[in-house]
Order: structure tokens, then sequence, then C-alpha cells
């Protein structure tokens, strides 16, 4: 799925052997658009950030497509292509004619600097996904199978990072620096989310996410740039409202086989957060958030003392919009470190204690989190 920035209800869709469908009403009503194409087997999308009539099209061939008209029309821009299935496509910020391209058989990666018209190969090999720096057009940033690489001039030198392998997705949250979240499988069926706020020299796992997936696309909302959406193969749709840190499933209103197999997600731009997510089998959902603004909060949790090997109920309740989710983590307010996995409503009972210890909870929505402050349970004689 691909949006255009300079008009919101425009999107387009890559649809695997039968090329790209366009919507004008946000995802509503769908019609094939691909009029010069000859191989259908489309697997990705980009469209131009600084001219959006500009689009991209990458084939499970070897073929690449270029739009002038916004994805009506397409031109074939394949010379020097010598890899198969373009997994993923990024056009430059500034530039429509400064493109890159991800490929899987063999793992290449390709740029151009003429709109298509000739690609040359640059060094990494084996990537999934790439990301450019919005505000750093030079900077970018590729998720490979060993890994995590930098380039800071447009793909001439590259630097590798550490800590993490086999990033099967990238998003970035403009910054200074820019936040990075990474899809990173760690075995076989097995997936999570990484965070780095540097750049990718380290990098803190996610506290809570999904597992036993192989592929995700991660991206980050227009309006609320720390709110982020994942499409996974096996989980369905996951939200992340804190940058990346906790994940939560999100699927009100879908139904099997479409938990299964996602394929992309679109969170558009525009006065309304409106989420499109793409499934394999049931096409293209729509979620529409009920909020303006991030949940405050109208009770938190309080201070209380207990005996010792009592237990005390917190509560809180939060305001600002619906399908709030609640999470209680043990310690200070903003510490993730200890969450409670199955602490997820209004209310937490805590286990018996003996000993003082404190708690916190964090409610978040389609327009970002919330953090309660800290409430402390007094074990005293």
């Amino acid at each position: 799925l691909a949006g255009r920035p300079d008009n919101p209800d425009r999107v387009l869709a890559a649809v695997f052997g039968s090329g790209v469908a366009s919507s004008g009403d946000r995802g509503g009503v769908w019609a094939m658009s691909h009029a010069g194409m000859t191989d259908f087997s489309i697997r990705s999308l980009a469209v131009s950030p600084s001219d959006p009539s500009v689009v991209y099209a990458g084939t499970d061939g070897k073929e690449v497509y270029r739009s002038l008209d916004g994805g009506v029309t397409w031109q074939k821009r394949s010379q020097g292509i010598d890899a198969s299935s373009l997994y993923a496509l990024a056009v430059d910020p500034s530039n429509p004619d400064i493109a890159y391209a991800v490929t899987f058989t063999p793992g290449k990666t390709f740029k151009t600097l003429d709109g298509g018209g000739t690609w040359q190969t640059l060094t990494p090999t084996n990537a999934y996904c790439i990301a450019i720096d919005p505000a750093r057009p030079q900077v970018i940033y590729l998720g490979t199978l060993s890994g995590f690489m930098k380039s800071v001039d447009g793909g001439i030198t590259w630097n590798a990072g550490a800590g993490i392998s086999k990033v099967k997705s990238l998003a970035l949250i403009p910054g200074n620096p820019p936040t990075l979240v990474a899809g990173v499988q760690n075995g076989t069926n097995y997936l999570t989310f990484f965070r780095s706020n540097d750049e990718g020299l380290s990098w803190h796992a996610a506290v809570i996410g999904p597992y036993s997936i192989n592929d995700l696309d991660i991206k980050a909302s227009c309006q609320f740039p720390d709110v982020l959406y994942a499409a996974t193969d096996a989980k369905g749709l996951y939200r992340s409202s804190d940058g990346g840190a906790t994940w939560y499933a999100v699927m009100e209103g879908m139904y099997p086989p479409a938990y299964y197999l996602f394929r992309s997600v679109l969170p558009m731009c525009g006065a309304a957060p409106t989420i499109l997510a793409g499934s394999a089998f049931t096409g293209v959902y729509q979620r529409e958030p009920s909020c303006t603004q991030p949940p405050g909060f109208t009770n938190q949790p309080s201070n209380c003392t207990i005996a010792p090997g009592g237990t005390a109920t917190l509560s809180a309740q939060a305001t600002g919009g619906a399908s709030f989710i609640y999470q209680w983590f043990q310690g200070v307010a903003g510490d993730t470190t200890n969450a409670i996995w199955d602490a997820r409503s209004a209310f937490f009972t805590t286990p018996a204690l003996q000993t003082t210890t404190s708690y916190w909870v964090r409610v978040s929505t389609d327009c970002g989190h919330t953090d309660s402050q800290t409430a402390t349970v007094t074990v005293q004689d």
C-alpha cells in the first residue's frame, strides 16, 4: 500500500498477479490502474515525497515500472536490474529521479539517478528493507540478512551496525537523531521488534510484541509520529503508541484468515488518522480511530498501605477516545522494564506482597499514549 502526501484520499495497492489498484476515497472503492505493465507480479510500491505524481513499482521478476501521472500509466524502467523479487523501493525525499531498490534473488541493492533509466549496483547484499532520512536524503538505512547498515553519502559507502541480524522491516520516526524501529527475525518463525535512538549504534528489544511471525511491514503515523503499525504474516495487525517500546494487537472487525497473512499497512496522512491494512486473503481493511489527541486520565492509581502478605487493587480511568489499551508495570512511571503481561485493564490487583512495591500504568490509543503517576503500595505491620 502507498499513499500520496498531496492527496490523502488517493491510495495505491500492489496486487500480486494483477498489477496495481488505485482508490480515490481512502480505500473504499478500488479499480485496476496498470496501463503499460506487462508483468503484473507487483511486490513493492514507492511514491516520491517531493513529486507525488512520480511512482515506482517493483515486480517479482526483474522489472521496475515508473509512473509520471500518479499511477495511472506506467513505463518500464529496468535497465541494470539483474536480480529478481524487488522486495522494497524507496525514493529520495528531495529528488524524484533518485530511487533505491532491494531485491531478494539474489539479494542486491540498486540505485538510479535518472528516474530508473539506468540502475547501478551498490555494495550491500542480502537486504530486505530500506529507509531514507527525510531531513538528510543522503542518509540511507538498510535491513539485511547480516543486520543493519547505514550510509551517509547516498549509498557510496556503508557502515555496519551491531546487536541485531536478519532485519526484515524498518520504520523511521523523524527527529534529531531519528528513531529507528526494526522487525528482527531471531530464529525460525520468531520475529520481534527492536528500537534504536542512536541511528543503529545500539538496539533495545520491545518489552511486549507479537511472536511466531516471519515477515512484517512497519509504518509510522503521519499525525502522531510515536504511533506505529505493523502488519504481520501470522498474528494480524499490531500497534505501538510509544515509539516501538510496547506492541498490542488491534484487530477489531477482522476475521480469519485475515489474522494470519497481512502484507502491508498504511497510516494515511490528512486530517483523519485512517489506517489501511492489506491482507493476502481478504483484501484491504480500514480502521477509523475515534481519537484526535493522546489520551489523558480522569483517575490515576494512588498510594496505599497494606499488611504483609496482603494485596492491593489499583485503578485508573482514561479519557480522550476509545479502544484504550491499559498496560501495568512494576517500578516507577516511565520504566517499561518490568511489564506485567496479563495486567491490561483499568484495574490491577497486586500479588501478595511482603515488601513495599511501586506500580504504574500506561494507556495507549491510535493517537498516542499517557503514563500515570507512580503508585506505591507500602507494606507495613
